[in-house]
């Protein structure tokens, strides 16, 4: 339901699969990479900061890429146009 609330509203999100994990992980690890994925995420999208460890390039990739169609999308509702779904 989350994912469908960020997309009615047009807000960027990505999210984490852990295909082992309970809907509700509760292991250690699995609490750890989502805690460090979401202190990654709020780092980035609120202070432009990007971890420079070498295994996250890709997710700085993708998060470019949300956050540049983010900005054209915010931009063209400012200009007037209809939202892309």
């Amino acid at each position: 339901m989350t994912i469908g609330a960020y997309r009615l509203n047009h807000k960027p999100f990505d999210f984490m699969f852990l295909p082992d994990a309970d809907h509700i992980p509760a292991r250690p690890r699995e609490i750890m990479a989502l805690t460090e994925a979401s202190n990654d995420w709020l780092s980035f999208w609120l202070q432009n900061y990007e971890d420079p460890d070498p295994a996250k390039a890709e997710q700085y990739a993708r998060w470019r890429r949300i956050r540049g169609d983010w900005q054209a999308q915010t931009n063209a509702v400012q200009a007037g146009a209809a939202p892309a779904h």
